[in-house]
């Protein structure tokens, strides 16, 4: 049989003359955002390995006509199917659920690991809580895949990276938990009251900040 099957899952408005298309056919699977106020129709599709099987920026009406000129924006887009990846990145939230959730570049911080060394590290912070116990500051490395970490801040003189023995360190199993509290929400940990800092608090408390560390297991 020639010609491609298309199989249409509907039309979803987002705005006033904006909405979204999903469809499905031979390629793989398509999304399509339809702006009327700029009489443009931006279109991705997907196969099924995960890859950008293609992209392109059309007019509403379909084929461009002779006095056709594109809207101004949007800026050009070039499509890097190597770059996109959707699988990879699906899987890397399911083996790292953690990833799901931003670091914020604007607090970053640096951590002194080694003083004599002159050894740094900067990092992005994710989240923290404070309380009577101290204040407690989640963060990543630059690089997402690394992983998080979670530190102790002492005063404004050091900070602690790990100690298995600090009861109000909260369990790695429940950091997505934690994640997922509004900010200024409040909790129990160790038989103490803790509140989950906002982004505003975690700028204060670390941003822009290069604090040496001190490990009590070395």
């Amino acid at each position: 049989m020639l010609g491609t099957v298309t199989l249409k899952a509907g039309r979803y408005p987002l705005a006033a003359d904006v909405w979204l298309e999903i469809q499905q056919d031979d390629r793989g699977t398509s999304v399509v955002l339809c702006d009327q106020r700029t009489n443009a129709r931006y279109f991705l599709c997907v196969d099924e390995a995960g890859e950008v099987a293609g992209g392109h920026v059309r007019p509403l009406g379909g084929k461009e006509r002779e006095n056709y000129r594109p809207p101004t924006p949007p800026p050009p887009i070039e499509v890097v199917p190597a770059a996109l990846r959707v699988n990879a990145r699906l899987r890397e939230a399911g083996s790292n659920p953690l990833i799901c959730f931003p670091a914020h570049a604007k607090h970053r911080f640096t951590l002194w690991l080694e003083p004599r060394a002159r050894a740094r590290r900067q990092v992005w912070p994710i989240a923290g809580y404070e309380g009577d116990g101290g204040v407690y500051v989640m963060y990543r490395r630059r690089m997402g895949r690394r992983g998080e970490c979670l530190i102790k801040v002492v005063g404004d003189r050091y900070v602690v990276l790990e100690d298995d023995s600090d009861p109000c360190r909260l369990p790695r199993d429940e950091w997505e938990k934690f994640l997922h509290l509004p900010a200024r929400k409040r909790f129990t940990l160790a038989s103490k009251s803790w509140r989950k800092m906002s982004v505003a608090d975690l700028g204060a408390a670390v941003g822009g900040r290069v604090w040496p560390c001190w490990d009590p297991l070395a």
